[in-house]
C-alpha cells in the first residue's frame, strides 16, 4: 500500500474513533481529538495489563475505519453533503490539516538525546518486539516507568510503520498527540483567520519550548505538563455540564499517573485546586455531600490508575529502580556539603537570566514567569468576571491554590535534589529546567485558555508578545534538524548477520573515548540484544595531558583475558590504542568475530592474522 493511502486510512480511522467518543461520552467536538486519544491510550494500557495489547490495538483500528466509513455511507445515503461543509465538523478538519503537516516534517526524524535511547526510546521498540507493556528487564529497560506515551508511540508504529520501529514515527506521533489539543484552543477564533494563527504561534511556542523540549524529542516532561495544564482547562471549560466536567478530568488524571512517577503530585495538585473550587461552590450552594463523593471518586481514579501498574509490576516480579524518600529521611540539620550547595543553587537558578546549552535565551527568570502568570491572570480574571465565567469569590480561592501548588512544587524539586539524586547531578541541579518547565508549561497553557475565554484580541496580543520572544530561540528547531543519516544504524545489519549464527550473541563494546553515549545509541539500535562493557578501558587512566579520562575503567590485562572468555564478539569504536594493551590477548581468545567501527561509520570485522 502507498504510504500517502496508508496514512490517510490511519487518519480515518482515527477520525472514526473521534465520532465514537462523541457519540458516547458527548463531549464537544473541540475536546474530543484531544480526548480520544487519551482514552486509545488508557485503552491500550489497561489490555496490556491483561496481555492483550496487539489485538485491542487491531480492533481499534479496524472499529474506527468501520465506523467511519459507515458515517459516509449514511451522509452519501440520505443525501446529506451539507455534513461535510458543516462548521460543526471545524476541529475534525483542523486536526487532519495538522496530522498531516506533522507527518511530512516529523516522520524521518531520528533521537538525538541521551534519555531518549537509554529509556524513553525503548519503551515503544519493547511494545514493538513483545507486544507487552515490560517485556524482558534489560539494563536499558527502566520497567519502574509507566507506559502510556510509549503506547500511543506504538499505535503508531503498528500501523504507519507496519509493525516496525520508527524513531521518526514515534516522534510524529508524540507531536500528533499535543497537536491534538489545537481544535479546542482555536475553536472561539474559527472565524478570524489571523488569530487563528496567532493562537497556533502561541500554543506551538509553549508546548515546543517553555523551558522544557522541543516537541520532536521524546522526553515525558513536556507531554505530562500539558496534561497537568489541561485537566485543570477541562474542568472549567465543561463547567455548566457536570458529568461531562468530572469525566473528562477523571480521564486525565488517571493519564497523567500514567506518564510519569512524578504525575502522582501533579495529579494531587489538580486534585487539590479542584476541592478548593468545590468548597467555594459548597459554600454557594450547601450541596456539600455530592461534592465529597465527587472528589471521593477523582481519588479513587488516582489510586487505581497508580496502583494498577505498581501492582502489575510486582505481579510480574519486574525489578525497578525507581527512587523513593519518607519525610523521616528529611532534615535541614546536618546537611551535607553538596546537599547544601545543590539548595543553594536551586534557589539561585529561580532568579537566573540566562542562554542555556541549547542556545536558548530566557529573558525572564522562573520567578518573573511566576509573576507573569499572576498578572496575566488578573487581566483575564478582569475581563472574565464580567461574563460570569468566575464569580467574585471564586477567582481568588482558584488562582491561589494554582500559586501554592507551584511553589509547593519547587520546594518538592529543592528536596528531591537534596536527597535522591547523586552528587554529581543535585549539585549541577541536573535537567532541572526541565522538571521546572513542566509545570511552567501547565500553568502557562492554563492563561492561554483564560485569555481566549475574554475574546479580547488585544490581551491576546499581549500574551503573545511575552510569549513568543521567550521561546523564539527554540520555537524554528525542529524545523532546522532532519537527518535520515544515522550513523549509529552501522550496527544492525551486523548484529542480524550475527543473529543468524546465534540467536543471543553476548557482545562486549568498548568505546575507547569514553562517550558514554556512544554505547547507549548502539546498545538501543541493537535492542533487546544487550551490550557488555564499561565504555572505555586501559591498564591505566590518562588522556592526552596525563590526566585522568572520565568513565575509563582500569582493567589489567589478566583482567580482561578471563572477561573475554565470557563473551562472543568484540566490537570496537575509536579502538586507537586497545591493540597495544590488549591485542594479545584478542589474538588468543576463542571469540566469534570482532568488529571495528571504521571511517567509513561502517563495522568491518578485524583480521587477526
Amino acid at each position: 500500500m502507498p504510504q500517502f493511502i496508508l496514512v490517510l486510512v490511519f487518519l480515518l480511522s482515527l477520525c472514526g474513533l473521534m465520532f465514537l467518543v462523541q457519540k458516547y461520552f458527548k463531549f464537544p467536538l473541540p475536546q474530543v481529538p484531544f480526548l480520544t486519544l487519551i482514552l486509545l491510550t488508557i485503552g491500550l494500557y489497561i489490555s496490556g495489563l491483561f496481555g492483550i495489547v496487539l489485538y485491542v490495538s487491531y480492533l481499534l483500528f479496524i472499529g474506527g475505519l468501520l465506523y467511519m466509513i459507515y458515517i459516509v455511507y449514511q451522509k452519501f445515503k440520505s443525501k446529506n453533503l451539507d455534513f461535510f461543509t458543516s462548521k460543526t465538523l471545524f476541529p475534525i478538519y483542523v486536526f487532519g490539516l495538522v496530522f498531516f503537516i506533522n507527518w511530512i516534517v516529523f516522520k524521518e526524524y531520528i533521537f538525538t538525546q541521551w534519555d531518549e535511547f537509554s529509556f524513553w526510546g525503548i519503551f515503544p521498540k519493547i511494545l514493538l518486539s513483545f507486544n507487552d507493556v515490560v517485556g524482558p528487564y534489560n539494563y536499558i529497560n527502566k520497567a519502574e516507568y509507566p507506559r502510556i506515551p510509549a503506547l500511543l508511540q506504538y499505535y503508531f508504529n503498528l500501523f504507519l510503520s507496519k509493525g516496525t520501529f520508527s524513531e521518526g514515527i514515534s516522534i510524529f506521533a508524540q507531536v500528533t498527540f499535543f497537536a491534538s489539543a489545537l481544535p479546542f484552543f482555536l475553536f472561539h477564533k474559527k472565524k478570524n483567520i489571523l488569530l487563528v494563527i496567532l493562537i497556533g504561534a502561541i500554543f506551538y511556542c509553549l508546548v515546543n519550548s517553555f523551558g522544557v523540549n522541543s516537541i520532536f524529542i521524546i522526553y515525558n516532561d513536556a507531554l505530562l505538563g500539558f496534561l497537568w495544564g489541561m485537566s485543570l482547562i477541562l474542568y472549567f471549560v465543561n463547567r455548566h455540564e457536570l458529568n461531562r466536567r468530572f469525566i473528562s478530568t477523571g480521564i486525565l488524571l488517571f493519564a497523567i499517573l500514567q506518564v510519569k512517577e512524578i504525575g502522582l503530585v501533579f495529579a494531587l495538585c489538580t486534585l487539590f485546586i479542584i476541592g478548593i473550587n468545590e468548597i467555594i461552590i459548597y459554600r454557594k450552594n450547601k450541596k456539600i455531600i455530592p461534592i465529597l463523593l465527587r472528589i471521593s471518586l477523582l481519588l479513587i481514579v488516582i489510586f487505581i490508575s497508580k496502583y494498577s501498574w505498581d501492582g502489575y509490576r510486582k505481579y510480574k516480579e519486574i525489578k525497578a529502580d525507581a527512587f523513593s524518600i519518607s519525610i523521616s529521611d528529611v532534615s535541614l540539620s546536618n546537611l551535607k556539603e553538596y546537599q547544601k550547595e545543590s539548595k543553594n543553587n536551586f534557589w539561585k537558578a529561580l532568579n537566573l537570566r540566562k542562554t542555556d546549552k541549547n542556545n536558548r535565551t530566557f529573558f525572564f527568570s522562573y520567578i518573573d514567569r511566576i509573576v507573569f502568570f499572576l498578572v496575566f491572570a488578573f487581566l483575564s480574571y478582569m475581563v472574565l468576571r464580567k461574563k460570569e465565567v468566575f464569580v467574585n469569590k471564586e477567582f481568588i480561592p482558584f488562582i491561589g491554590s494554582v500559586f501554592i501548588c507551584i511553589i509547593g512544587y519547587l520546594f518538592l524539586l529543592c528536596i528531591l535534589y537534596m536527597y535522591t539524586f547523586s552528587e554529581f547531578e543535585a549539585v549541577r541541579l541536573a535537567s532541572h529546567e526541565r522538571y521546572i518547565g513542566t509545570a511552567f508549561l501547565g500553568i502557562y497553557l492554563l492563561i492561554l485558555y483564560f485569555i481566549i475565554e475574554t475574546k479580547n484580541k488585544w490581551l491576546l496580543l499581549l500574551f503573545a508578545i511575552f510569549i513568543i520572544p521567550l521561546t523564539v530561540n527554540s520555537a524554528f528547531h525542529p524545523f532546522s534538524f532532519k537527518s535520515q543519516k544515522d550513523p549509529f544504524n552501522a550496527i544492525v545489519p551486523v548484529v542480524e548477520k550475527i543473529k543468524k549464527e546465534n540467536s543471543n550473541p553476548r557482545i562486549y563494546f568498548i568505546n575507547q573515548q569514553g562517550n558514554r553515549a556512544v554505547k547507549v545509541r548502539f546498545g538501543f539500535k541493537i535492542f533487546p540484544i544487550s551490550l557488555f562493557g564499561p565504555h572505555s578501558i586501559s591498564t591505566y587512566k590518562r588522556d592526552d595531558w596525563g590526566q585522568a579520562v572520565n568513565f575509563q575503567t582500569v582493567i589489567s590485562v589478566e583482567e580482561f583475558r578471563e572477561k573475554i572468555k565470557t563473551f562472543d564478539y568484540l566490537f570496537l569504536v575509536n579502538s586507537t590504542d586497545f591493540w597495544q594493551q590488549y591485542g594479545q590477548v584478542v589474538k588468543e581468545s576463542n571469540l566469534k568475530g570482532i568488529y571495528v567501527y571504521g571511517n567509513n561509520n561502517q563495522f568491518v570485522k578485524a583480521s587477526l592474522k
